[in-house]
């Protein structure tokens, strides 16, 4: 699957596009298929390393 992912704390030239494997689930978990998502402030944070 595909996922916008960071290896290093930095500005937004950090994030990139990679295939990543698909989690493996318990039998009591659920795996959901996500379209979109948002960025809010928290992840900002979180990729600067502030948070």
């Amino acid at each position: 699957m595909r996922a916008i992912v960071y290896e290093e704390f930095g500005a937004a030239e950090v994030l990139h596009v990679a295939e990543v494997p698909v989690p493996h689930i318990r039998p009591t978990d659920l795996l959901v298929k996500v379209a979109a998502a948002g960025v809010n402030r928290a992840d900002l944070l979180q990729r600067t390393g502030f948070y």
